[in-house]
């Protein structure tokens, strides 16, 4: 619906678009804001009422007006990468043109820009964040189509093997391993917690009749993909939970002197040292997540489960730890022997049926029909006659 009114002598045209309302002012004559209104029907009708809603607003302008919305909602760490890649990268390279001067060419010149400074999934890490920008002012009505709008990613290399810690160096780094950071490390490996969430892990959140620990949001913190998780435990992680309690003066299972929770710049340190005293060649926590994941795929745990308990999105995520089970996919292979007639483990298949691979419910094998005997067929036909 759009219409006319007068406010202080001044003509203002008024619409609906995509379900926000715009205002427009027009003119102290009356004659030339029906002129307006009548232009606007006329572009209504051929679907071009967005043109409408371009308002002339700079880059830098629309960066203040997406970091205010980025900051009410989303999570605290995707704003903050929205402020960095703002502040240090876009805005230095777009700095003060008008949005409708942006064109698609100079966004592929930032990509190569950047391409030349940093390796490419860095690149596409910062162009979530521009193309969610200009996404924005399309929705807002500054622009009517986005400059980004037929662009690609980079193609990424694929990422490298993760570390992760052999069984004798397990052993090591919890021999040398002080005890005011023991169990959190302990549960590092037999859980595959993350950081944060072993730091915002409390006592409710460990169930010890049913043996498994929750991983859950808080008022004041949420996981990663705001869902929770169970991880089941073992009566050595139990042995270890229970030991970490009677030390323990908080509501927080791993917590400081004055009760507050646990965070990494208080262990930063004593953490990087025990790993050196260790002999490993590595301080980044996460190691000890990459082993709980390698050492569970190893066992021959599938890619599936390993996912749900990682608490993964997307099962692309946990794949990069599916080369460390080459045995297991072998042994698929070791299963089908077909000079021996398609046995397998001395059974013979049925003829034109499907058969299932004990333990490998999805790998089947298919044994056809063998082809008639035509001579026996015609003799048996003589008979019958």
């Amino acid at each position: 619906m759009a219409k006319i009114f007068k406010r202080n002598n001044v003509w203002y045209l008024t619409y609906y678009y995509k379900g926000k309302r715009y205002r427009k002012r027009i003119s102290r004559s009356k004659r030339i804001a029906e002129i307006a209104l009548s232009d606007l029907q006329v572009k209504i009708d051929r679907d071009e009422i967005g043109l409408m809603a371009i308002r002339n607003i700079t880059f830098k302008k629309l960066t203040q007006e997406y970091l205010e919305y980025s900051k009410a909602n989303k999570a605290e760490s995707s704003y903050e990468r929205d402020l960095l890649i703002i502040n240090k990268h876009a805005l230095s390279y777009f700095g003060e043109r008008m949005l409708k001067q942006i064109t698609p060419k100079m966004v592929e010149g930032y990509i190569i820009k950047r391409s030349s400074e940093v390796n490419e999934s860095t690149v596409n890490r910062e162009l979530n964040t521009i193309f969610n920008l200009f996404r924005k002012a399309v929705d807002w009505g500054y622009i009517h189509e986005s400059p980004c709008h037929g662009i690609k990613k980079l193609k990424e290399k694929r990422s490298t093997v993760p570390k992760f810690l052999p069984s004798e160096e397990i052993t090591r780094l919890l021999s040398v391993c002080p005890p005011k950071i023991y169990a959190l490390l302990y549960l590092g490996i037999y859980t595959g917690g993350r950081q944060s969430e072993l730091f915002n892990l409390e006592w409710s959140d460990i169930d010890f009749e049913r043996r498994q620990i929750i991983i859950q949001n808080k008022e004041d913190w949420h996981t990663k993909s705001y869902r929770h998780r169970v991880i089941p435990i073992n009566d050595k992680i139990i042995e270890v939970l229970l030991e970490q309690k009677k030390v323990s003066q908080s509501r927080y299972v791993f917590s400081q002197e004055n009760g507050e929770k646990l965070n990494k710049n208080k262990i930063r340190r004593t953490f990087e040292k025990t790993m050196r005293d260790a002999g490993i060649d590595s301080t980044d926590f996460k190691i000890l997540r990459h082993t709980y994941a390698s050492h569970l795929v190893m066992r021959g745990v599938d890619i599936r489960t390993v996912q749900k308990l990682l608490g993964h999105h997307s099962i692309k995520m946990t794949e990069k730890y599916s080369h460390l089970a080459p045995d297991h996919l072998q042994s698929v292979a070791n299963y089908l022997d077909f000079e021996k007639g398609g046995e397998i483990f001395g059974h013979k298949l049925g003829t034109n049926r499907i058969s299932f691979i004990p333990g490998f419910p999805q790998v089947i094998v298919v044994q056809k029909r063998p082809q008639p005997d035509l001579n026996r067929c015609r003799r048996r036909e003589r008979a019958v006659s």
